[in-house]
């Protein structure tokens, strides 16, 4: 276990020897992963600082990386929100790419792939989720191919590794698993192939 500096840490990501952690407000931090390895390893629970300053950006509410670039974007209750695509350099500075994307309501996490942006959205202890996949192309989500179905209350990161999803719940942590109010406690990972989800959309 690591320390950090206090934020709702919305996301956390890794590219290219550095790990990128949704700061304070709108803001992203960057870790060494090389320092990041060695705090882990370390004795107690060692306090690691962020490189530099964080950079702000237009919202970090959830984040992913896909090759050398990070998406980050804002978390909406009653509306769509935006995301942007930020460039990794090799000491980690971000540079952002012209024009939003809109994403779906009440988004908590993104999975990127070559063709395809599925995101996590969900909101509230007993509302059901959803889950959106999206052909990437069109940055107005109204323009873009998708599909939407249903997921139990409480999604939150989903990520890829070697072909298969990984999608946590938030209702499995310890604030909410023993809470009556929580209407579905999953305290293990959902997962499914990336192409059986790519596939709803083609």
């Amino acid at each position: 276990m690591v320390a950090i500096a206090e934020s709702h840490v919305g996301g956390i990501t890794t590219s290219k020897g550095w790990a990128f952690v949704a700061g304070a407000g709108s803001s992203i931090r960057k870790y060494r992963l090389t320092e990041l390895r060695d705090a882990l390893k370390a004795a107690g629970t060692p306090y690691l600082a962020q490189v530099g300053t964080a950079r702000d950006v237009a919202g970090s509410s959830f984040l992913t990386s896909y090759g050398d670039s990070i998406f980050s974007g804002t978390f909406n209750e009653t509306g769509r929100g935006i995301m942007y695509e930020y460039k990794i350099a090799d000491d980690g500075t971000l540079t952002t790419l012209a024009g939003a994307w809109e994403v779906p309501t009440k988004t908590q996490g993104l999975m990127v792939t070559a063709n395809h942006f599925v995101y996590s959205t969900s909101y509230g202890r007993d509302n059901r989720s959803n889950l959106y996949v999206v052909r990437r192309g069109q940055k107005d989500l109204d323009a873009a191919a998708l599909s939407c179905f249903r997921a139990p209350s409480m999604t939150e990161g989903i990520t890829e590794y070697n072909g298969t999803a990984y999608l946590v719940y938030e209702s499995g942590s310890y604030l909410y698993s023993g809470d009556s109010a929580t209407l579905n406690v999953i305290p293990r990972m959902h997962k499914a192939t990336v192409s059986s989800l790519t596939s709803l959309v083609g």
